[in-house]
């Protein structure tokens, strides 16, 4: 599961057949990928309500209620069956079920690492993707432009990311990604709150309020 809150939340933006080097990217979709990450850079902080939709292969599909707030480099995660704390310095992942939290470096191995939607729109810039513009539709009374990408890695494991925004606030509304073995997991994006102010506190695992919770500690010092 944490690999795929990880991959959904980071979201590595990929395509239904692969790229040549060759190919090169929609400049429509540019413009509108150009616009929302200016946007989203606006942003201090952000908070939002999610669900996210896990249909693994020959599984029935799973559904998870979320929320994240994000401050800078720090976030809180917090799904149906566990917890993600980030102040910056350490990573809480609370497993609720089993009553036992793991502490790690933030940055080991990027372990539990995740990125908000703002952060997902440096990736586009990163030439190592090709994207274009695939439909214009409604959805819920919504008008979506839906912009598809595809790797350049040719042994990449996903084979098709999407992203659809709204045309009437430029906001990402909802996230699907294609793997290869036939899963596919969908992130619904509800209403983001910005620039809100958040006590540090919320950032880092209270031990305290959770008694009976068990930490391993895996830092490496």
């Amino acid at each position: 599961m944490k690999k795929y809150i990880t991959l959904l939340l980071s979201f590595g933006l990929i395509m239904s057949t692969y790229a040549q080097v060759n190919e090169k990217s929609d400049p429509e979709a540019t413009k509108i990928l150009d616009k929302l990450k200016k946007k989203y850079d606006s942003f201090l902080s952000m908070e939002a309500e999610f669900t996210l939709e896990l249909k693994l292969s020959g599984q029935d599909t799973e559904i998870q209620n979320g929320k994240i707030i994000q401050s800078g480099d720090m976030y809180y995660l917090n799904l149906d069956d566990q917890e993600i704390y980030n102040n910056g310095t350490h990573i809480w992942v609370h497993l609720k079920s089993n009553k036992e939290v793991q502490l790690s470096d933030a940055d080991f191995e990027d372990e539990g690492q995740i990125m908000s939607p703002k952060d997902i729109l440096r990736i586009y810039e990163s030439n190592e993707y090709i994207y274009a513009i695939t439909d214009v539709r409604t959805e819920k009374g919504t008008k979506l432009t839906d912009i598809e990408f595809k790797p350049l890695d040719r042994d990449s494991e996903y084979i098709k990311m999407r992203i659809s925004i709204s045309k009437k606030d430029n906001m990402m509304k909802n996230i699907t990604i294609f793997a290869r073995d036939g899963s596919r997991y969908t992130l619904n994006l509800g209403d983001i709150a910005s620039n809100k102010t958040y006590d540090d506190k919320i950032f880092a695992f209270d031990k305290a309020a959770y008694p009976k919770v068990h930490v391993e500690d895996l830092r490496l010092d």
